[in-house]
């Protein structure tokens, strides 16, 4: 990934668990600037750019529940499952 692929989000840096419109927005964005060519990898790039955040969360106080409520874990569980459903075999 070079740095033009890097973004930040479309709302205030933070994404909650009622974001969940602020990050297909984000996604949406990166393919409409041609950042991404397709949905999986504007979903790759959100993923690799949010790790920071990803474990300010895991060092939070958020419950187990709450964290699987958050939008980037639902995206990070989504995306890594993707393989095997799409997958010839």
């Amino acid at each position: 990934m070079d740095e033009s692929q890097l973004v930040t989000r479309p709302s205030d840096g933070n994404l909650s668990a009622d974001d969940e419109p602020s990050l297909e927005n984000w996604i949406m964005s990166l393919i409409a600037d041609g950042r991404a060519d397709s949905l999986h990898e504007a979903e790759e790039i959100i993923l690799n750019t949010s790790l920071p955040e990803v474990s300010r969360l895991c060092g939070s106080d958020l419950t187990i529940e709450q964290l699987a409520a958050h939008p980037l874990f639902q995206l990070f569980a989504s995306h890594g499952s993707r393989g095997w459903e799409d997958s010839p075999l």
